[in-house]
């Protein structure tokens, strides 16, 4: 959700909030299952999202959200249909993100997906991932650009693990 210093009840968050109000999608990659979600508000560190599914404390989750991007975190702050997510990305990823949401305060949603380098094309098609150790996982590949894609698989590779992605088996 943000890292956050008090004084005398004060909220002092390193990032902004930018409240909103945008679709979504919550992906557990431990029980593979997606729930769709309403993102309430999002800063550079975290979210705070809407949804009918109830998730633990300290659950590893993967966001995306609607014409901003995937943002792998760990659930915080849970209540009855709503939690915070306190994002686990790299500084290029945040700093891509803190030029959206600035981006998205000034001009709105209309200018936000202009900041991609290059346009996200959604499909579903069936792949295989062959893992550094040769195993394969079945996964869908959820949408593709010049850069890279998305994929959906049961089973993760591990960050930075050099995989290999080709048709089906």
């Amino acid at each position: 959700m943000g890292e956050t210093n008090s004084v005398a009840g004060e909220d002092r968050r390193k990032y902004e909030r930018t409240k909103l109000y945008l679709p979504g999608q919550v992906f557990n990659p431990l029980n593979n299952q997606a729930s769709e979600c309403k993102v309430l508000n999002l800063s550079a560190s975290g979210a705070r999202v809407q949804s009918q599914t109830e998730f633990s404390e300290g659950i590893s989750l993967v966001l995306n959200v609607e014409n901003i991007g995937r943002f792998e975190g760990i659930t915080v702050l849970q209540e009855t249909g709503h939690f915070g997510i306190r994002f686990i990305i790299g500084e290029r990823k945040r700093g891509h993100l803190v030029s959206m949401l600035t981006c998205l305060g000034r001009s709105g949603m209309a200018d936000v997906s202009h900041l991609r380098k290059y346009e996200r094309i959604p499909t579903l098609v069936k792949g295989s991932i062959v893992r550094e150790n040769g195993k394969h996982l079945t996964c869908d590949v959820l949408d593709i650009s010049l850069d890279g894609l998305s994929v959906r698989a049961k089973w993760r590779p591990h960050i930075g693990e050099i995989v290999r992605l080709g048709p089906a088996h």
